[in-house]
This record gives structure tokens, sequence and C-alpha cells, in this order.
């Protein structure tokens, strides 16, 4: 689906702004004053592709993407995701590794206060 983006000024949205929201769901509005471009308007749909978008590509939170689409379940998130054929985000490696250098500090910690707890027994 290609999308199409119409321009319309200012002040014929607010004469026409029922007509104009009558639009097709592969069209947005650019809204334009004094012709600079000010506004967009685009279909719900288009919305929440964005928004997951967002969040596949790691530019909104888990949290704000959920805010933003109006759901409280992960795996409604999930869902969504899977219904747009919007693969799930991935960690960076970098991230990936400081959370795996995280796990084995906490982790180690815990193995050696075992051990010690086992030696004094």
């Amino acid at each position: 689906m290609e999308l199409m983006m119409k321009k319309i000024a200012a002040t014929k949205l607010k004469r026409n702004f029922g007509k104009e929201l009558n639009f097709r769901n592969a069209e947005n509005i650019l809204v334009q004053k004094r012709g600079k471009d000010t506004h967009m308007i685009f279909t719900a749909e288009t919305g929440k592709r964005l928004i997951l978008a967002c969040y596949s590509t790691g530019y909104l939170s888990r949290s704000d993407a959920m805010n933003f689409l109006g759901i409280d379940w992960y795996g409604s998130l999930l869902d969504l995701l899977g219904e747009h054929d919007i693969p799930m985000p991935m960690v960076s490696p970098e991230i990936r590794q400081q959370m795996l250098d995280r796990a084995v500090e906490i982790l180690g910690n815990r193995i050696k206060s075992d051990e010690k707890t086992s030696e004094d027994s």
C-alpha cells in the first residue's frame, strides 16, 4: 500500500474539516500555514503502524508504546506487532553485552555468597 500525502491550507481545512477528514486509508493530510508545514493528519491505522515501528526500532519504550496505543497488557502489544508484520524489537549487541555483564556480576556475587554460606555451615 503506497501512502499519499495531500497538502491543504489551514484555512481551507478549518472551513471544510468534516469533508477533508473523509479520506482514504492510504491518504494523509499535511496542513500548511503561510506555506509552512504545521501539522499532519493521518488515519488511526497509520498512527498505530508508526507507533509500532518506533517501538520495534527502539525509538519508543515498551511502556510508551503501550500508553500511546491504549493497551495495558504486553501480550496485546506483541499481537499488534504480529498483525502488522512488524518485527519484535531487538536489543543492540552493546546493550546485550552490558546486560550480560551485569547479570554475571550479580549472579557471580550471589554464587560467591552461597559458597561462603555453605562453607560456614
